[in-house]
């Protein structure tokens, strides 16, 4: 059995990213965990007008952003790795200093705490992008290629 990606949308700018990503995951068999913060919620629909539902039938599996119980919070829940796409300043700044009180934020800590692998698509301040890559994230900026278009 594959292990699963967790893939964390949060509000920034760039919600296609993390539909693209559901679906890419889809096609190639790789099971997806789905985290969808509450501003997020407003992004999908405000930028691709796609209700959260239809993004959250993209996933495996979805966990309440305010569930810090959920399995994906714990080191013993093995994972291939997260993603959060895209990645608001916000959430940046909760991974990198360690505020675990989103699922989001917590299953980040995690995945940096095991080591295994963590990308953050963003547009974010640079020292908390140092921060971040000093915990040995791998932080990757955005252009919008999909801009304007709906999925």
């Amino acid at each position: 059995m594959e292990l699963p990606l967790v893939v964390g949308i949060t509000g920034a700018s760039g919600a296609i990213y993390g539909i693209r990503m559901l679906e890419v995951l889809r096609h190639s068999g790789i099971p997806a965990h789905l985290i969808v913060s509450r501003s997020a919620v407003q992004t999908l629909s405000e930028e691709i007008d796609m209700p959260v539902d239809k993004a959250r039938a993209l996933a495996d599996v979805v966990y309440p952003n305010n569930d810090l119980g959920a399995a994906v919070s714990s080191g013993s829940f093995k994972t291939r790795g997260m993603i959060v796409i895209p990645c608001s300043i916000r959430t940046v700044s909760d991974v990198a200093y360690g505020h675990t009180d989103t699922l989001v934020s917590r299953a980040a800590d995690v995945t940096l705490k095991e080591r295994r692998r963590e990308a953050f698509q963003l547009d974010a301040a640079l020292a908390d992008q140092r921060e971040l890559d000093d915990q040995n994230a791998r932080l990757f900026d955005r252009a919008h290629p999909f801009e304007g278009l709906t999925p």
